[in-house]
């Protein structure tokens, strides 16, 4: 997630409301509004009942006075309606597709006003909670009285992970089994041969479309997803065992659900996964884990797992660092400690300062680097931060001497436009909305920062898009 609590949306912090309950856990019941001022924060109500923006008519307000403060000097770290009025239309187009995504599951349920919600589906199968009766749909409380009690990988300060059957609390043949000795589940086919889509990956892996895996396999699948994108995979499996070292940034809620990444050994063959994991969430885990050398935290790796040699042999292993809430050190500009690819999951980039050393460090040394995002959006904000980073190249890196190439793939960055669009394997959504911005759901939409092929510098200045279209869903 992103290194802040910062979970709705890029112009939203629950802190900031007194009562978040009505909005954070929005049921499909249409009496509840999801609806909140965007300049003051005062949740819809029926003797206060706010008007839409005009144009985007995604955006809510008050009266006059709060449109007019917040089109032009946005409250929330100088995010103005009027920077991004024009990008939340144009991501409302995606809705069709993005409802089309998740119509492929039986369980959808479509509310009122066209989002998913699957808060009901999961409360009648006893998997929307917090704490370890939840195993790794476990998330955090909607009473803001309780969030203290809640922390993202509170599991890894236990001596052993949950078996899958306690983590997925499904039945079994709805759980994506990795522990094939023991169970009599069928081994996927290797190389993968699925389409990029639910369905297909369901069927690779002999899954019934009616199990609710994809609301957790999402992580995983968002991470494969976004390899594939920077052409980090061969298309066969490798003659030869290979290695590949990514760079989880940013992590939170990933935490929660770490052996479900052992998923990536069955998607990549043949191959020795490094996974190291890095933001707030891992820095508090391990301050909590410092005194109990013997909990998984405390480990060199605090999972493993290698795949049946029938399915390549791959193996995973997920290290947390660490190196501090913020990625970025030394070390990265020296060539041999870079990892082969650097991911974040629902990034907000554009909202926080602490990306501007993963951004400086992918554009200058070409290091691989993709992203999801929340919202599209949130996607256009980004654009400004990398705009901005010959800028912070001169404060942050002052003391870095870039050779020629790396100084002009640099300063290329303030006039490139980069690829971007839907994530064909994000959380069935669109989910109900707070406080607007465009459709949104998590892992929802993939920006590719750079791809680190050779080509880099010599990508035409033209906008690029992924992902799918409601024309591969119909």
């Amino acid at each position: 997630m992103s290194p802040a609590l910062l979970t709705s949306s890029v112009f939203f912090d629950p802190n900031d409301l007194n009562d978040a309950d009505a909005i954070l856990h929005y049921d499909d019941d249409p009496i509840h509004s999801t609806h909140v001022c965007m300049n003051c924060h005062r949740i819809e109500s029926p003797d206060n009942k706010l008007i839409p923006c005009t144009q985007c008519k995604a955006v809510f307000y008050c009266d006059v006075v709060c449109f007019n403060e917040n089109w032009s000097s946005g409250r929330r770290g100088g995010t103005h309606h009027k920077n991004v009025c024009k990008a939340i239309q144009r991501s409302h187009k995606k809705r069709p597709a993005m409802q089309a995504i998740a119509k492929q599951f039986p369980w959808t349920r479509q509310t009122h006003d066209g989002s998913c919600t699957f808060d009901r589906y999961r409360d009648s199968r006893g998997l929307f909670g917090c704490g370890p009766n939840f195993g790794w749909w476990t998330e955090s409380p909607c009473s803001c009285e309780d969030q203290m009690d809640y922390m993202p990988g509170a599991q890894l300060l236990e001596d052993e992970h949950f078996d899958e059957r306690q983590g997925w609390k499904l039945p079994d043949d709805e759980i994506p089994w990795l522990d094939f000795e023991s169970t009599n589940a069928l081994l996927p086919s290797t190389p993968p041969n699925f389409d990029h889509t639910w369905a297909s990956y369901y069927k690779w892996r002999g899954l019934p479309m009616r199990s609710p895996a994809a609301l957790l396999l999402h992580w995983p699948l968002s991470v494969f997803r976004l390899l594939s994108q920077l052409h980090c995979l061969p298309s066969d499996s490798p003659l030869e065992r290979r290695s590949l070292i990514v760079h989880l940034l940013g992590v939170e809620k990933e935490l929660d659900v770490l052996p479900i990444f052992g998923e990536l050994a069955l998607l990549i063959p043949n191959t020795d996964i490094d996974l190291v994991m890095f933001g707030p969430g891992v820095f508090r885990v391990l301050i909590d884990a410092d005194e109990d050398e013997d909990c998984l935290a405390s480990q060199p790796y605090a999972y493993t797992y290698t795949a049946p040699d029938a399915c390549g042999g791959s193996t995973i292993r997920i290290s947390l660092s660490d190196s501090g809430p913020i990625w970025g050190d030394h070390a990265i500009h020296t060539a041999s400690n870079r990892p082969d690819a650097m991911i974040a999951l629902n990034a907000n980039l554009g909202g926080y300062d602490q990306w501007q050393l993963a951004l400086l460090a992918s554009r200058a040394y070409n290091i691989p680097f993709a992203v999801t995002e929340r919202q599209e959006v949130n996607i256009e904000l980004s654009l400004t931060a990398l705009r901005d980073l010959p800028q912070a190249r001169a404060t942050l890196w002052a003391w870095v001497e870039l050779g020629q190439k790396e100084e002009k793939r640099m300063n290329r960055t303030a006039k490139k436009t980069f690829a971007r669009g839907m994530n064909p394997f994000m959380c069935p959504g669109p989910r109900p909305q707070t406080l607007g911005g465009g459709p949104t759901t998590p892992n929802g939409f993939e920006f590719i920062v750079a791809t680190g092929g050779p080509d880099e510098d010599m990508d035409p200045v033209e906008m690029k898009t992924s992902g799918p279209s409601l024309d591969d869903y119909m």
